[in-house]
């Protein structure tokens, strides 16, 4: 993903603007941060100006995301600028996309320096309880050692009108936040091959569906981009067009808006 970040048409005088929702440890997060501006001066990619926000409901886990950006300031693989770049904010998916635009924007942007996103990223919540029980796709250390939140969304789906599956509200959330901020890019990890072709459907059945039901707000959000490139990018990755003539692994000249489902 970072070498398709690099070839994105930029203003290069400007930093590239970078979300990572439920962000967890951060990881995601630092090691964009790492591969794009590196320590290592034999690195024959020239180092690309950055600014990285990593969001999460959980106030532990922004905790360990701020200590993990701590060690590897520290330890040196992270380059000194991220002490600049990155920073962690506590913000749920899930409730920030049940507010009215202007809400929503003074949530993200009014205590911040930024007013925008270049790339939206995110590993949201995504299974089914039956998943990370006995039998399910989790394995017994990560049902013991992983917060359950980080994987299960809550039983109560708040968005009925758009999905049927409470593992797929998150993404329901997500495409609400991507279509009022507008991000040239939107990147989403799913569970397996069943739901990114769901989630594919909801990128481009999603306009006019999420309706605004803040109180502060009214009638329908902006709509998702129904123009942009939209792939499954699979683990070997391939990335394979969904509806769309146009190869999404070549970026065209008009910096048209992309939107990648992460079949993982």
């Amino acid at each position: 993903m970072v070498g398709y970040v690099r070839d994105m048409p930029r203003d290069e005088e400007k930093s590239l603007v970078i979300a990572d929702f439920c962000t967890g440890s951060g990881c995601i997060a630092l090691l964009i941060h790492s591969r794009l501006k590196t320590t290592y001066t034999h690195d024959l990619m020239p180092p690309v100006s950055v600014i990285i926000r990593g969001y999460d409901n959980s106030h532990s886990a922004i905790a360990l995301a701020v200590e993990n950006l701590q060690h590897n300031l520290a330890t040196r693989p992270l380059h000194k600028s991220a002490a600049q770049d990155i920073r962690f904010g506590h913000v749920g998916i899930l409730s920030l996309a049940q507010e009215g635009p202007e809400d929503l924007y003074e949530n993200l942007f009014g205590p911040d320096t930024i007013s925008k996103f270049d790339i939206m990223i995110s590993n949201p919540p995504n299974l089914p309880l039956k998943d990370f029980q006995p039998g399910g796709m989790r394995t017994r250390s990560q049902r013991k050692y992983l917060p359950r939140n980080a994987h299960i969304p809550p039983s109560t789906n708040f968005f009925p009108q758009a999905v049927d599956n409470t593992e797929d509200q998150s993404y329901a959330a997500l495409l609400r936040i991507a279509a009022i901020t507008s991000p040239k890019v939107l990147v989403i990890e799913v569970a397996d091959t069943k739901q990114a072709l769901r989630v594919a459907k909801l990128c481009r059945d999603v306009p006019g569906q999420l309706k605004d039901q803040s109180e502060s707000g009214g009638g329908t959000i902006p709509s998702v981009d129904r123009s942009a490139l939209l792939g499954v990018w699979r683990d070997d990755r391939s990335v394979v067009p969904i509806m769309d003539n146009a190869a999404v692994h070549d970026w065209p000249e008009d910096e048209g808006r992309h939107i990648l489902v992460i079949d993982d």
